[in-house]
């Protein structure tokens, strides 16, 4: 799998912001980030730089691997 795909990345955030009950907005606030940028990594437009993909896997329960899509399990 590649780890520079925004779509795969789209995909797994979505599926994990489902997984925990949580909204974009939600991941948005923790972040200190727009809703928008958020909105754009979750439709595939855009991918979360590394720094950032740290903090994100974090507050979703997750590994960065899975993120990435180097691996297939989330946790």
């Amino acid at each position: 799998m590649s780890t520079d795909d925004p779509k795969l990345f789209a995909v797994r955030l979505s599926s994990r912001l489902r997984a925990l009950r949580l909204r974009q907005s939600d991941l948005a606030r923790h972040l200190g980030i727009n809703a928008t940028t958020v909105s754009a990594w979750a439709s595939g437009r855009n991918f979360a730089r590394p720094p950032v993909m740290r903090k994100i896997a974090d507050f979703l329960e997750t590994n960065i691997d899975y993120l990435y899509g180097t691996t297939d399990s989330p946790v």
